[in-house]
């Protein structure tokens, strides 16, 4: 569990039973309970959220390792990865302008959770 007060921008967060990103958040004086306006996206749906949480709660962090990989091919919206360090191949999810950009052969940054990978950076 998460203190509530040292959430940053950018850090993961388990919301509605998926890991999600932290786009933006606002601490908001309400008379007696000061609040936290989470602004989040989806890491693997690419859903949006807002949410109010009370400053004392606590929430969860998602665990989520960033890894290196290389693009072995494209499909659609989808691109076959391999990991470098295990050498295990499996399909990751891509946003638009990433896709354009990415080739094979080229090495990348990604998250994997369960069944799951998403691709957050392509370098060249």
């Amino acid at each position: 569990m998460k203190d509530l007060k040292k959430l940053k921008k950018g850090k993961y967060i388990i919301h509605e039973n998926e890991a999600c990103v932290i786009k933006n958040l606002q601490f908001l004086n309400n008379q007696n309970n000061p609040v936290i306006k989470l602004e989040l996206e989806g890491l693997f749906s690419g859903k949006h959220y807002s949410s109010h949480i009370l400053t004392h709660e606590n929430i969860q962090e998602a665990d989520l390792a960033r890894k290196c990989g290389t693009i072995i091919s494209k499909k659609n919206n989808k691109i076959e990865i391999m990991d470098i360090t295990t050498f295990e191949t499996f399909e990751a999810n891509i946003s638009p302008e990433l896709l354009e950009k990415a080739k094979e052969g080229d090495n990348i940054t990604f998250v994997h959770s369960k069944d799951t990978a998403r691709i957050l950076e392509v370098r060249k």
